[in-house]
């Protein structure tokens, strides 16, 4: 059994708790009517805005994305430790 089994490549929000981040060139940046640049300028800063966003994200998830997996990982070890041999117990035995 490989770590990677079950694992959803294509899907990587299946609980949908990051809905609210669905942010893309339009979310930001619009031009009312009657008021639009020229049409190579919207072009290349929609091309500059989303390259620069996803590139942006690639790097930082390269840097901080394995430690901060592994905090998180150790923080829910503790806390699953917590419960299991130190909360549970004394609420059995109180309770």
């Amino acid at each position: 059994m490989s770590i990677n089994d079950g694992i959803d490549l294509d899907n990587r929000d299946p609980n949908t708790l990051n809905e609210y981040l669905q942010v893309e060139f339009d979310d930001v940046i619009a031009e009312p009517e009657g008021t639009y640049s020229v049409d190579c300028v919207w072009k290349g800063a929609y091309s500059i805005f989303t390259g620069t966003k996803n590139c942006c994200y690639k790097l930082l998830t390269i840097l901080f994305a394995i430690p901060v997996a592994l905090v998180i990982g150790c923080s829910f070890a503790i806390l699953s430790f917590q419960h299991i041999w130190c909360l549970g117990p004394a609420i059995r035995h109180f309770g």
